[in-house]
């Protein structure tokens, strides 16, 4: 992934800022379908759609395990 801004699907992105309660500005983390683990900073969102920048990247996990999507408040 050699892009530094993502725009989320609609699912991804109504759960930031719907039941989260994300606002611009806020840092959570993702993972992309080969495992790689990224940090990801909210940049601009309507409500329907959700744009992130790639702050870091993180390599795939290296022992085999599955790695899952839990997204939750960095506090």
């Amino acid at each position: 992934m050699d892009q530094t801004e993502i725009t989320l699907d609609g699912s991804a992105s109504r759960y930031l800022v719907k039941v989260l309660r994300f606002s611009e500005g806020a840092s959570f983390r993702g993972f992309d379908p080969q495992g790689r683990e990224y940090e990801l900073t909210l940049r601009k969102t309507d409500g329907l759609q959700a744009v992130a920048s790639i702050t870091g990247r993180r390599e795939k996990n290296k022992d085999g395990q599955k790695l899952f999507l839990a997204l939750g408040d960095r506090k």
